[in-house]
C-alpha cells in the first residue's frame, strides 16, 4: 500500500463513519490503521534494487554506493558466492541530506569579497 493509498482509504472510511454517525470500537479502529500505516511506510522497505536505481533512490552517486560496499558499510544484496550487478535493499541505503548538490550550484563563492588577497 502506497502513502497516498492509505490516505484515500481512511479519509473514505472517516466520510463513510461520520455519513451514517456510527460508533466503532476505537482499538481496532487503531489496530487497522496503524496496520495500514506500517504497511504504507515500511512496506517496499524490502525490495532490492539495481546500482542505478539504488542511486537515485538515495540521492547518492553509484560509485559512491559502489565504495560503501567494497567498504562493509552498506550491505550487497547478491547471492553469496555472486559477482555481477550490485543489489541493494531499498531499506538499507543512506538518504542523502535534502541540499543535493546539482550542477547548477556547482560555482562557490569565494570566502571573503575582496581581491585575490583578501584586500578590497
Amino acid at each position: 500500500m502506497r502513502i497516498n493509498d492509505f490516505l484515500a482509504k481512511w479519509r473514505a472510511e472517516q466520510e463513510q463513519l461520520g455519513r451514517y454517525n456510527q460508533r466503532v470500537d476505537p482499538v481496532a479502529l487503531l489496530d487497522a490503521v496503524l496496520k495500514d500505516a506500517q504497511d504504507a511506510f515500511f512496506g517496499d522497505q524490502d525490495e532490492i534494487l539495481g546500482l542505478r536505481q539504488a542511486a537515485e533512490e538515495s540521492g547518492y552517486h553509484p560509485d559512491h554506493l559502489a565504495r560503501l560496499v567494497r567498504q562493509g558499510v552498506l550491505p550487497d544484496r547478491r547471492p553469496a558466492g555472486h559477482r555481477g550487478r550490485l543489489l541493494f535493499r531499498r531499506g538499507d541505503l543512506p538518504r542523502r541530506p535534502a541540499g543535493r548538490h546539482t550542477e547548477a550550484t556547482d560555482e562557490h563563492e569565494p570566502a571573503c569579497k575582496g581581491g585575490p588577497n583578501g584586500h578590497s
